[in-house]
């Protein structure tokens, strides 16, 4: 726990500026360097942005012998100056690591399903190799998303596996008793006949072509009538349907243009809790999906 002078910086239920996120994680994976990020965030204490005036009073009180400026511009450049403090030390200290306990990264990039295919067979020769668990972080862009998400998927799920294992319990007891993190994993579900089925895109490109189509031509017989090639809108979303039914599940849709046109969300909600949401390259972890795809196609006609 940290104790009352670190309180300003880390009582918040999750880090917000690039520094906080950093030396979260660098706290996290770096055991050598807790001791000096303990003793930087105590050194330097960045205060609250302009605009929150209730914190920023409050900081102001709490750091009485601290010049502070009532002009937004000077007060913001001396903000912005006490994060790249913190920012340069975190790298500096990061930089002169020894070798035996420097962060590694394994970074897949963008392409479309053509660079996950790829990426796939690289992590498959790494696993091979025994080298995957020297990885620190994993970090994607665009199609090496969608490699990420299964292989990020896949650790959190072996992970809860051995602690039910462990445990002497089944994944589903395990996770029934709420010993396991964030939302249950679903063990088992509607037979595939209970449930309506379709091929969607969440966007499309004038750069590359989706398959969607080509996977609705080669398994009709799993798609539900009114998802089958013919009767669907451009990304694959069945005409004049408002949600689709998925055993307990249903999917609804958002209109959310901005990386292509037609950009979509897909919405998984399990009786009123909305479980998943499916945005394609709309949002990702700190960034936006480019919106200069002009070329791409325009929304489908009765998008919500």
């Amino acid at each position: 726990m940290p104790d009352g002078s670190e309180r300003q910086t880390l009582a918040q239920p999750w880090p917000r500026r690039d520094d906080e996120v950093l030396i979260a994680e660098a706290m996290a994976l770096l055991p050598p360097l807790r001791p000096r990020l303990q003793a930087l965030i105590r050194r330097i204490e960045v205060p609250p942005p302009w605009d929150d005036e209730a914190q920023r009073q409050r900081w102001k009180q709490d750091h009485p012998r601290v010049p502070v400026s009532s002009d937004w511009a000077t007060y913001e450049r001396w903000r912005e100056a006490l994060i790249d403090a913190r920012l340069k030390w975190l790298r500096a200290w990061i930089h002169r690591l020894g070798e035996d306990e420097a962060p590694a990264a394994l970074c897949l990039s963008g392409g479309g399903i053509r660079s996950a295919t790829f990426s796939l067979g690289v992590i498959q020769g790494l696993a091979a190799k025994g080298v995957m668990r020297d990885f620190h972080y994993l970090s994607s862009v665009s199609g090496g998303g969608y490699i990420t998400s299964l292989l990020s998927a896949w650790i959190r799920n072996e992970a809860l596996l051995r602690q039910a294992d462990a445990a002497g319990m089944s994944l589903a007891d395990y996770m029934n008793a709420g010993m396991g993190s964030r939302a249950p994993i679903q063990t088992e579900g509607p037979a595939l006949s209970d449930a309506r089925a379709a091929v969607l895109d969440t966007h499309s490109h004038g750069d590359h072509a989706s398959s969607a189509q080509a996977l609705r031509d080669a398994v009709p017989e799993l798609l539900s009538e009114d998802a089958r090639p013919g009767r669907v809108d451009a990304l694959g979303w069945p005409a004049g349907a408002e949600v689709i039914a998925l055993g307990g599940y249903r999917l609804s849709r958002l209109a959310t243009p901005g990386h292509t046109e037609d950009s979509t969300a897909y919405l998984l909600h399990a009786g009123g809790d909305l479980v998943a949401t499916f945005v394609g390259d709309t949002v990702m972890p700190g960034a936006l999906g480019r919106s200069d795809f002009a070329q791409s196609a325009r929304p489908p006609s009765g998008r919500r």
